[in-house]
């Protein structure tokens, strides 16, 4: 390496260093032609020989599209990975390798209904026929269990799944409501805990003068018509959201979504630690939610809702899980503090620091601070 400039057999050793053994040159130059690496320069001239370097970000890239390389092979895949994590990407393509990636999942459950429609034979007119597909296909799903229940069973919504997960499915691959007989809003949101279960679901307030104080309700009740859910999240709704975001868009879109999952997942295990609410305010599904694997369709999400009516709900929202995962930290702080001051334990109450313990136990040891991939290398 001279002044900062990598030569292509210094980029391997310093790989192979590292562990990346099976890197090559070809795979370099492949890499540099798909823009996954910046391109070498030429910098000085060596007789009648132009010199050609790469500059000295190339050497920190090239070691973490290697490690991406073990996790996917799709070239969209690691132009996307590599772009949450501050690494320049054209915008171009980024929109390209998101559309790409929900064209991928609609070929998926294009496929399932398609095979569906093979193995039970089914006949009639074409669309009769793609909608029994679809609910059988759906009724397969809603009967997983364990760690493939997608989404997560809730105990209390069991006779609503079958009809909530045909109903979502038909949304998100249609774009549009389903018939009421194959499901309805209220059957989505059963299905997924966002609706509140009466006085199970009833949030109280203690406060010091002993008097407990039932709060406001996250949800007045009425399931969001699926129709609005097509409009936003559905597949179709998705691709155009990639196709048409701005650049100015695809940025924010990038800085906000990873710390906005990981920190709405790490706030809804806080809420349950607090309180034994298995769907705390609603936020039982998004617990289960991992950015890491779903990048894709996560982001053109982010996207598709900062180009409708609730972009600045959005906005709000990713600012008050923030406070609220700085508010966390600091009963972290608070809980450590008091853990290794027997001074101070004989004055707090018990209770307080069975709490303090959950919530501690509650968010993953690495994360005082919701620090997610995209929000810096």
């Amino acid at each position: 390496m001279r002044d900062g400039w990598w030569t292509t057999p210094e980029l391997l050793v310093a790989a192979h260093e590292q562990g990346f053994t099976d890197l090559t040159a070809r795979r370099i130059e492949t890499w540099r032609h798909q823009d996954l690496l910046p391109r070498p320069q030429r910098v000085a001239q060596n007789g009648v020989r132009p010199v050609w370097l790469s500059p000295s970000e190339t050497a920190p890239q090239l070691l973490t599209l290697c490690k991406l390389h073990q996790r996917t092979q799709n070239t969209g895949n690691l132009r996307v990975l590599l772009w949450l994590r501050g690494y320049p990407q054209p915008p171009a393509a980024i929109r390209s390798a998101l559309v790409a990636a929900i064209d991928d999942a609609h070929r998926t459950i294009e496929t399932e209904l398609a095979k569906t429609t093979r193995l039970e034979q089914l006949t009639g007119d074409p669309t009769d026929v793609q909608r029994q597909a679809m609910t059988n296909f759906a009724a397969r799903i809603a009967a997983r269990r364990g760690a493939n229940a997608a989404p997560p069973r809730v105990r209390s919504a069991q006779p609503h799944r079958p009809q909530g997960v045909a109903a979502l499915l038909h949304t998100m691959f249609f774009g549009e409501a389903p018939p009421l007989s194959l499901g309805t809003a209220n059957n989505v949101e059963r299905t997924l805990g966002l609706l509140p279960r009466g006085r199970i679901d009833t949030v109280t307030t203690d406060r010091p003068s002993g008097k407990r104080v039932v709060a406001d309700p996250w949800h007045d009740g009425t399931p969001t018509p699926l129709d609005v859910l097509a409009n936003v999240a559905s597949l179709p709704a998705l691709r155009r959201a990639a196709e048409q975001v701005s650049d100015v868009d695809l940025e924010l879109t990038r800085t906000i979504t990873a710390p906005l999952i990981s920190g709405l997942a790490h706030v809804a295990q806080v809420a349950t630690a607090l309180r034994d609410w298995d769907q705390a305010l609603g936020l039982g599904i998004v617990a289960t939610i991992k950015f890491e694997g779903h990048e894709a369709p996560l982001l053109a999400l982010v996207a598709s809702l900062l180009q409708s009516e609730h972009r600045n709900k959005l906005l709000a929202l990713r600012t008050a899980t923030q406070i609220a995962m700085d508010q966390a930290a600091a009963l972290i702080a608070v809980f450590r503090s008091v853990r290794h001051g027997a001074r101070l334990r004989g004055r707090v109450d018990k209770q307080v620091l069975v709490q303090l313990e959950r919530v501690a136990k509650a968010i993953r040891p690495d994360v005082d601070k919701a620090t997610a991939p995209g929000e810096s290398r």
